[in-house]
């Protein structure tokens, strides 16, 4: 747990210093491994605004747990209504690599520049600055200026480091030729460069923009924070203001950050002196609080069982009892009538490969309840099909004469 902790105060001082990359880097990691998180899940989202990746950024915020009102849920709803914008983005860019391997780059110029006057507005993906950077060089130019316009996120990331490394070698070795030579040579051999790095840059981003383009067609129905919206001109500056102020308390927050790490190493320092394992606490405080949960969900007080269950598994989330925390999280979430985090929760259940998951009395519970869910929202052969396994793998269970009892009432409907 110390080393995670370490990471983590790591990916924030990357944050601070606008190292979007290595942050991004770290908090993937992390991300993987704690996915329940609330604090990497809210900084994980942010390097992925920063880094140009909104759509992505809701995603993972999906698994926010986000109260309205507060200053999260209004910059994720900000967030998330600026995506049309962004999608025209992609579709113009998109349009530029087109133009680029159909040998056309006055055209695809253009579209660059038109792209790059929007980093004022939006943080704009890396990829827009490397086809940019690649153009001019293609074309002959001095890039010097566009260097200094970079975003300090941008110039520290390795691609670009190299891109202005090769330009600059190339530059240097043309200005050390004769002065006879020298246009043509450089041209000729900065085209080299640019002609190879673009090459592999159409090659290897066509395939993240695919990628992109397959994130922004499946998320478009869950984004279900996006809105139309109008004078986009001053919403963008609002984006851009947010953000600022986001990156300005992430550095407010850091030495808070620091001094709490230093008081879980001499906590940890002592507990480890006495003989006390940090993971028989971990689990002692997941068993508390799953108790504390369950407490709350007879007592039908439901908003405050999924927080206490929502925190348990992010003490232990595959312990004996973490089936049943993660059972009572989905009824507590269904009583609270929250379909979009319902399905996330059904399928983090059954997705789940530990034994406790696997073997848990609840599986065909979770399985019926994720049937009924799809039928509920029009996704009927997935239901169906859901509805028929629990009649095969659990026909002794009250789950299969109700399953059985729904494939009635849908015949009967049609």
């Amino acid at each position: 747990m110390r080393e995670y902790v370490e990471l983590y105060n790591e990916a924030i001082i990357y944050l601070q210093n606008e190292n979007f990359e290595k942050a991004d880097e770290i908090l993937t990691n992390l991300y993987s491994k704690f996915p329940n998180n609330q604090n990497i899940i809210w900084n994980y989202g942010l390097t992925q605004v920063t880094l140009g990746n909104p759509h992505k950024a809701i995603d993972i915020w999906r698994n926010l747990h986000l109260e309205k009102e507060t200053n999260h849920y209004s910059f994720v709803k900000l967030v998330s209504e600026k995506l049309p914008k962004y999608e025209e983005i992609y579709e113009e860019y998109n349009l530029a690599v087109s133009h680029i391997q159909n040998d056309n780059t006055d055209e695809a110029f253009n579209i660059f520049q038109n792209l790059i006057n929007y980093q004022d507005s939006f943080p704009l993906p890396k990829n827009i600055y490397i086809g940019y950077l690649l153009l001019l060089i293609r074309g002959g130019k001095d890039i010097l200026v566009e260097i200094n316009r970079l975003p300090i996120h941008i110039k520290e990331m390795n691609l670009i480091k190299e891109i202005i490394k090769q330009w600059k070698q190339q530059r240097f070795r043309n200005l050390s030729s004769s002065k006879g030579k020298k246009s043509r040579k450089y041209l000729y051999g900065i085209g080299l460069v640019a002609s190879a790095l673009l090459g592999a840059f159409i090659i290897q981003q066509t395939e993240v923009e695919k990628n992109e383009e397959s994130i922004v067609t499946a998320k478009k129905s869950e984004l279900i924070l996006s809105n139309k919206y109008e004078e986009q001109v001053e919403e963008n500056k609002i984006v851009l203001e947010t953000l600022l102020q986001e990156n300005e308390a992430l550095s407010k927050q850091l030495s808070e950050k620091e001094l709490k790490v230093e008081d879980l190493n001499r906590l940890q320092s002592t507990l480890e002196a006495s003989n006390i394992s940090i993971s028989d606490l971990e689990s002692q405080a997941g068993l508390s609080t799953y108790k504390k949960g369950l407490q709350f969900f007879k007592d039908k007080k439901y908003k405050e069982a999924t927080n206490s269950l929502k925190l348990s598994l992010e003490y232990r989330p595959n312990e004996y009892f973490s089936d049943d925390a993660y059972y009572y999280l989905i009824q507590s979430t269904s009583r609270l009538n929250s379909d979009f985090e319902l399905r996330d929760l059904y399928d983090q259940f059954l997705l789940n490969k530990g034994e406790n998951f696997i073997s848990s009395p609840f599986y065909d519970d979770v399985l019926l309840g994720k049937a009924e869910l799809l039928i509920k929202n029009g996704q009927h052969e997935e239901g169906i099909a859901l509805f028929e396994q629990i009649m095969k793998d659990f026909s002794t269970e009250w789950t299969a004469q109700r399953a059985q009892k729904f494939l009635n009432d849908l015949e009967e409907v049609q």
